[in-house]
């Protein structure tokens, strides 16, 4: 839908997204592993939040 609300490819539109959708999963099944740990959400949600951000700041700072 967005790429034809965009009138782009839509293998050009998935080429160009996958690496923040493998980013964002990564780091999804990371957080879901340490919340395996963790039986409160009060503890695995910061963490996850944290490495998120910290992905993020990595990511800017060696590609960006």
């Amino acid at each position: 839908m967005a790429s034809a609300g965009a009138q782009c490819d839509h293998v050009t539109h998935v080429s160009t997204q996958l690496p923040y959708a493998i980013t964002v999963a990564a780091v999804s099944f990371v957080a879901y592993i340490i919340a395996g740990f963790f039986p409160s959400a009060f503890i695995a949600l910061p963490v996850a939040i944290i490495l998120m951000i910290a992905t993020l700041f990595i990511m800017r700072r060696f590609l960006g």
